[in-house]
């Protein structure tokens, strides 16, 4: 299934192809992307009432997934959650978490701070899902293969994408955890510690024991978290905290240094294992 596929399938409701036929035809003779196009012009398109239209697409949003589904882009702007999460994450690379305030948020992101407030709560939330969307999580998930041929090779992956995410503009991880050390009695570091290291241990495990001779460590166990957990979690701390670190890592052959630090991690891991360390 393609990327426009399921996001149609994700609605739970295709519109009939000759409505979405019509939204193309529409934005066609405008020029326009479909998403910019009023109700009404979409409806006098299919020759039918604005109510009409609505009772068989169900909502806007049906209609603009049908047209992606059919392999056009709806076009549109980002919702509210993205264009926050952008502008917070080059904010603070650019200036710092101290500069993050809704207000200035809300004239980046072009929107009001009530809005922010309604879609993430707090600043803290707000931050919290900054890091997850440049973590390097999402990115692990892409690198690994479906089938790892051995465990050195899913460490592999693993840290390429932790490599990637600390380097990769707005480089706003290493501000984030250069704040969250900083600050080890704040609301960063607790959700760190309390939440996103715990999930990550959790995910990394379930990878890992996928590969040939897989992982047999608990992924909360002291072995798991020095042998898996600590490299990658040293170099990200060791280059937020040294612009130096970091511009000697953009220089350097990062599949030659994720193959070496794999080695080490996988040597680990296996000795771990061999001694029976408890899970």
């Amino acid at each position: 299934m393609t990327k426009p596929e399921r996001r149609a399938a994700g609605t739970g409701k295709r519109p009939p192809p000759e409505l979405v036929e019509a939204a193309i035809a529409a934005a066609r003779d405008a020029a326009r992307p479909v998403a910019e196009l009023p109700i009404e012009t979409i409806a006098a398109r299919a020759g039918i009432s604005r109510a009409t239209l609505f009772r068989r697409i169900g909502s806007k949003q049906a209609l603009l997934d049908g047209v992606a589904a059919a392999g056009v882009d709806p076009g549109g702007r980002p919702s509210v959650r993205q264009r926050a999460i952008t502008s917070a994450a080059h904010l603070i690379a650019e200036e710092g978490l101290g500069a993050l305030t809704m207000d200035v948020l809300a004239t980046r992101a072009d929107c009001a701070p009530a809005t922010l407030y309604s879609t993430f709560g707090s600043r803290d939330e707000l931050i919290h899902a900054v890091f997850e969307a440049f973590s390097p999580l999402p990115a692990i998930a892409n690198e690994l293969p479906d089938a790892p041929s051995s465990l050195e090779d899913a460490l592999q992956a693993i840290v390429r994408a932790v490599l990637r995410a600390v380097l990769a503009p707005p480089r706003v991880l290493p501000a984030l955890l250069s704040e969250a050390l900083a600050h080890p009695d704040g609301p960063l570091y607790r959700y760190l510690v309390e939440q996103y290291v715990p999930a990550a241990q959790e995910r990394l495990s379930a990878h890992l024991s996928e590969a040939p001779a897989g992982l047999r460590l608990a992924p909360r166990s002291p072995a798991f978290t020095a042998a898996v957990m600590g490299p990658p979690a040293l170099l990200s701390i060791a280059s937020a905290m040294s612009p130096a670190l970091r511009q000697r890592l953009e220089a350097d052959d990062l599949a030659a240094l994720a193959s070496s630090l794999a080695a080490s991690m996988a040597h680990g891991l296996e000795r771990a294992q061999e001694r029976g360390d408890p899970g």
